[in-house]
């Protein structure tokens, strides 16, 4: 899995426009364990309001947190069904990034088979389909404007 702290805003970017809402609602972290624990599904949101709102709640809670659980519900107040979307796309586009980025280094210090077979390694993927992410482009948000 990618760590959060290798997302860039352009990455944000790239992910579907619900999972897009959840970061400004209640961050990349948070969102992110909720994406990990559910993303492919729609979930009820709970409101706490009775005693199998409350348990729902609070094991919601121990995943996103409970400062994070609080303003979703808050937010899907009356809507409580969420669909939280796999973002399968951008994690992989941010992943074959940075696979060429890590290439790029690793090539500074060895060859690039050996750096091929690390990646390899690193990322559970086969040769074959690293040196095809390294012949690809990086993916852009198609908002982005482009300068030239």
């Amino acid at each position: 899995m990618i760590k959060l702290e290798q997302f860039t805003q352009a990455d944000i970017a790239l992910l579907p426009l619900v999972v897009q809402e959840l970061v400004g609602l209640i961050g990349l972290t948070a969102t992110m364990r909720l994406v990990e624990h559910h993303g492919g599904t729609s979930i009820l949101i709970p409101q706490g309001k009775n005693r199998e709102g409350q348990i729902a709640f609070e094991a919601m809670a121990e995943v996103i947190g409970y400062k994070e659980m609080t303003l979703l519900a808050k937010h899907f107040k009356g809507n409580d069904v969420l669909y939280v979307a796999n973002c399968k796309a951008a994690i992989r586009a941010v992943r074959n990034r940075l696979i060429r980025r890590d290439f790029d280094a690793y090539t500074l210090e060895e060859s690039g088979s050996r750096a091929v077979m690390k990646l390899a390694r690193d990322h559970q993927l086969s040769d074959r389909r690293v040196w095809e992410i390294l012949k690809e482009a990086d993916v852009v948000c198609a908002t982005q404007v482009s300068l030239f």
